[in-house]
């Protein structure tokens, strides 16, 4: 049954109304996911700048069942039974609430050491790219030699397999090490301003050396994220005086304007430095960096009709990719479905296809593709309802406690939504990295439980012996 992408969009525009009424809430995963979609879709349907049309019938309903199955693994996740909380860890918890002590997430001392290590890391990378601005190598070629095309001597990135290896797992923990800074700062401003002057300097450094923009949208929407949630129903838990909250909502709010005028005055600079005006190339650059992925997912559709399914390897190419080089390097081969996503599915993404007059798109695959590689339709909805159930699960768990690493989980999955005109969150490395993060210190909750419990007996032992 054919489907055009303008049906598509009035759908998703119509199931993200009914989400936002029955959750008030613009973050919740099964309302900004469907808005990002309808908004991609009503754009795409306008057809602006001479885009192509949308030629495989397949294209309109993977986008329409992709987004389903998103929203019932959002939906399932509130029915998933909730684990017992024992009355130490409740205690604890709440003790560490009223004080408005969140060094259960990263020690705050510990951050500054941290983003020491960050800067000498990034040393070589920020002294490579002020030598190729110097030699006349402008921000654009310096955006494809990022991603290893060939620039100049001495102006490309490293693509050993060790370098790439340490890239992304500095990608992973920056990203936790980022979000953590976040609800650091959004709990209180005055007090942990330290932290997010360090994610700001990282963001910077990160932006010049890449070349990008869409780090500055990620962040911008996990600080809008990371201080609506913190003005829930537990608000009340981090600010006693009802004084106390005015002045700090009203701080948050300046100071939240202040941060999105400089994020969105760098991004105009950024794109002005890789040689798009401000006039009429500025709009179609946004249109087709909005709505080309879709273009472009309905062309390279047809790849997939002779690749064959890639069995995981595609959407799941993060992890794969993590593992499998490590068995190749001791002596084993790559697995086909492996090799197959990379030679169908990765490497030729980088490839910039003509999507219409004069426009050119590579890589912007959408969220829908990769899973669709893996297992047609049945991976498309296996593959969306897992990352919908996880991050409904981690929002869910949120909203109980802002000051919980499901909360960074949450805000990761924020940035992975944004970065969904691009790939499957799984397809990245520094992706899975800060998951994997994200849960062993989640594990750490154990630890505290029980640390918790011996000092209440070691103190109820010590009053006894005063007694006495």
């Amino acid at each position: 049954m054919t489907l055009n992408i303008s049906t598509v969009s009035i759908i998703l525009i119509t199931l993200t109304l009914i989400s936002f009424i029955i959750k008030k809430d613009l973050f919740a995963p099964d309302v900004i996911f469907p808005a990002m979609w309808a908004v991609a879709t009503f754009l795409s349907s306008l057809r602006l700048y001479d885009i192509d049309e949308i030629r495989d019938s397949r294209t309109s309903w993977i986008i329409l069942v992709g987004t389903l199955s998103f929203i019932f693994g959002s939906a399932a996740s509130q029915k998933l039974k909730r684990k017992k909380e024992t009355k130490i860890s409740r205690r604890y918890n709440k003790e560490l609430i009223q004080k408005k002590d969140i060094n259960f997430l990263i020690p705050e001392r510990y951050l500054f050491w941290l983003f020491l290590f960050f800067i000498i890391f990034y040393i070589k990378d920020i002294f490579r790219v002020i030598n190729a601005l110097k030699s006349g190598i402008g921000f654009d070629l310096l955006r494809g030699a990022y991603f290893g095309l060939n620039v100049g001597e001495n102006f490309n990135k490293s693509d050993s397999i060790l370098k790439t290896y340490l890239s992304s797992f500095v990608m992973g923990i920056q990203s936790v090490f980022s979000i953590v800074c976040i609800q650091y700062f959004t709990i209180d401003v005055k007090k942990y301003k330290k932290c997010f002057i360090y994610s700001a300097i990282l963001l910077i450094i990160q932006v010049f050396i890449s070349a990008g923009r869409l780090e500055m949208g990620v962040f911008a929407m996990q600080i809008m994220a990371s201080f609506f949630s913190s003005r829930g129903n537990n608000i009340s838990n981090y600010i006693s005086k009802k004084l106390e909250r005015i002045k700090l909502l009203k701080r948050q709010n300046k100071i939240l304007l202040l941060l999105l005028t400089i994020l969105i005055s760098a991004v105009l600079y950024i794109t002005e430095r890789r040689g798009i005006d401000s006039g009429v190339g500025l709009r179609r650059h946004i249109y087709i960096y909005l709505s080309g992925g879709i273009t472009l997912m309905d062309k390279r559709l047809a790849v997939l009709d002779y690749s064959g399914f890639t069995y995981s390897a595609a959407g799941f190419y993060g992890f794969w990719s993590l593992i499998l080089p490590v068995f190749h390097f001791i002596g084993f081969g790559y697995p086909n479905f492996y090799t197959n996503a990379v030679y169908h599915v990765i490497e030729p993404l980088q490839v910039p296809v003509q999507i219409g007059y004069k426009s050119y798109i590579n890589a912007f695959v959408t969220t829908f593709f990769h899973v669709y590689a893996d297992l047609g339709w049945v991976g498309l909805f296996l593959g969306m309802f897992l990352w919908g159930l996880i991050a409904g699960r981690s929002y869910v768990n949120m909203k109980k406690n802002f000051l919980s690493f499901d909360t960074t989980l949450y805000l990761l999955f924020i940035g992975t939504m944004l970065l969904g005109i691009n790939h499957y969150p799984f397809v990245s490395r520094g992706n899975i990295i800060a998951i994997a993060i994200i849960w062993i210190m989640k594990s750490r909750r154990f630890s505290f439980t029980m640390n918790f419990k011996y000092m209440t007996r070691k103190k109820v032992g010590r009053n006894a012996r005063n007694k006495k």
